[in-house]
């Protein structure tokens, strides 16, 4: 059934049909990649992310000056924090690094970053933007 301009709304939040209106359902919202860090936030305190963080060469987990020769920064770390405010302990849970097109993550790179956050080399992924 064809409906008249007059019978529809702006925006088409409803629609009249046969006399009587009838809400069009709308697709669900969509859902970005810092809303799912901020709603992980929420959830779970004991989480923190960091991004883009620059790591020396050499010193385990030591924060170096961005663009410092030798340093590496991945795009975005999750640390699981521990222990209590006294003695709280950042551990790192994941790294991610965000790759567009075909590149990849090097071996080089990743076994770097590895060595200097202390992690697996299973721990770090690439992500990249839809």
């Amino acid at each position: 059934m064809r409906l008249k301009p007059a019978a529809r709304r702006i925006r088409g939040v409803s629609v009249k049909a046969r006399g009587r209106f009838r809400e069009r359902k709308r697709p669900p919202p969509r859902l970005t990649n810092l809303d799912l860090v901020h709603a992980l936030a929420e959830a779970h305190p004991q989480f923190m992310v960091r991004a883009e963080e620059s790591f020396r060469e050499g010193i385990l987990g030591e924060i170096a000056r961005r663009g410092e020769g030798g340093s590496i920064r991945p795009d975005l770390i999750l640390f699981r924090i521990g222990g209590d405010i006294e003695t709280a302990i950042e551990e790192v849970v994941a790294v991610w690094d965000l790759k567009t097109g075909d590149a990849m993550i090097t071996q080089e790179w990743a076994e770097k970053t590895a060595a200097r956050l202390g992690i697996p080399l299973e721990w770090i992924y690439t992500i990249r933007p839809d």
